[in-house]
């Protein structure tokens, strides 16, 4: 079994250590991580005590109000909040049905110490500012380029993820399950990849970011930006800010999506609002119409969701709930060998070439965090040994 311990600093005669297997000599995304000064990693700072604020940079927005917050919540309840920053005012008058799982970070390293491919980028200042607005490839994502990752680093993305889980989710919170096995199978939670097929952790686009930004789902960026919620601190000022000019996806800087601090925390905050707006604009409503029941099964729409949310997109999301209608007690394809629900998400995951493609890295992943080399045979036995659930990454979420 792999084990995670805890970060050794690093200086110059010390070498990091790396929990993803890389070499302790590529330190280009370390060294734009340690650098990083913007409020979603001092958000981080403050949150799990890694360190003081710069005394000559101010303290993450809200920060005297996040301190009053706490202690209105341990007296309320009379134990302390857990110190994650994950935590809201309201938590204690919501349903356990009402609040988002949060993602456990064995699964989060694990993930990354898959292969995804593509390049990576380390972003660094110029000389008269502090932004990460200079974007440099260190190479390719895994092989003899593969970056090092620290035990903080792995604290730190699990903290912006299950931050912009909590920050973004409504009652009817984000299925954490599907932000978990997209990330996963797209960029193994690597915050830096980019090529013309996405940039960031969440593979975003021009297209699904206007969408959001400049259509339909703009409402999701405008709570964001007008949030009081604790868990969306560290996301308001980009919120408001690409509220009147956001930046595009460019491929010749992609910084503004894929730096440590606020490209991460843009990528998170556009990724899980389209998700959002995928789930409830289209997806529940069009299964509404197909088959009322269906739209308000939690596994059916999840994957339906992931669907759109993936590379085969909503065209294909739109012509798989198209055949909800034919799955009913009275017109059962599964002749009652399965319940209409589970005949109809059989179905959705036989004809999505990118939910197998999910299920392949989930399988991945699992040998990774049990120290088995993906390409073995031993994999190749574990994957078949996993159950749908596992699949699902029902294991990688735990409840708030």
């Amino acid at each position: 079994m792999l084990t995670f311990g805890i970060s050794i600093s690093t200086h110059a005669a010390e070498a990091p250590a790396c929990v993803n297997g890389a070499s302790d000599k590529n330190v280009k995304l370390l060294k734009s991580f340690e650098a990083n000064q913007d409020p979603l990693k001092k958000a981080f700072l403050a949150e799990t005590k890694k360190g003081p604020t710069p005394a000559c940079e101010p303290a993450p927005n809200g920060a005297a109000k996040q301190a009053e917050d706490l202690k209105k919540i341990s007296k309320a309840s009379n134990n302390p909040p857990d110190d994650t920053g994950i935590w809201d005012l309201d938590d204690k008058t919501k349903t356990a049905d009402q609040l988002p799982a949060l993602i456990k970070r064995e699964c989060i390293n694990a993930s990354l110490m898959r292969d995804p491919g593509q390049t990576g980028y380390a972003c660094t200042s110029g000389k008269k500012s502090t932004d990460q607005n200079i974007a440099n490839s260190y190479g390719q994502v895994g092989g003899k380029t593969q970056q090092c990752i620290t035990a903080d680093m792995v604290s730190y993305i699990q903290f912006s993820v299950n931050s912009a889980i909590k920050c973004l989710s409504p009652d009817v919170p984000v299925d954490s399950r599907v932000i978990y096995q997209k990330f996963n199978n797209e960029t193994g939670f690597n915050y830096s990849i980019a090529w013309n097929g996405g940039a960031g952790i969440g593979q975003m686009t021009n297209i699904a970011v206007e969408e959001i930004a400049d259509g339909n789902g703009r409402g999701l960026i405008e709570g964001v930006a007008n949030s009081s919620k604790h868990s969306c601190q560290a996301f308001k000022d980009i919120a408001k800010s690409d509220l009147k000019r956001r930046p595009r996806i460019n491929s010749g800087n992609y910084c503004d999506y894929v730096s440590a601090g606020d490209g991460l925390a843009r990528n998170l905050m556009y990724g899980i609002a389209y998700y959002l707006h995928m789930r409830d604009s289209i997806i529940q409503p069009k299964l509404f119409q197909e088959n009322k029941s269906f739209a308000s099964n939690r596994e059916i729409v999840s994957a339906l969701t992931a669907v759109s949310y993936g590379a085969e997109g909503i065209k294909k999301a739109r012509a798989l709930a198209d055949k909800a209608a034919l799955y009913t007690k009275k017109s059962n394809p599964c002749k009652g060998k399965l319940t209409p629900e589970q005949c109809y998400l059989k179905m959705i995951q036989g004809n999505s070439v990118y939910l197998k493609a999910i299920r392949g890295k989930m399988g991945e992943m699992y040998c990774l965090k049990d120290g088995i080399d993906a390409a073995s045979k031993a994999c190749d036995s574990k994957k078949s040994s996993l159950t749908d659930k596992q699949l699902g990454a029902n294991e990688c979420v735990r409840p708030l």
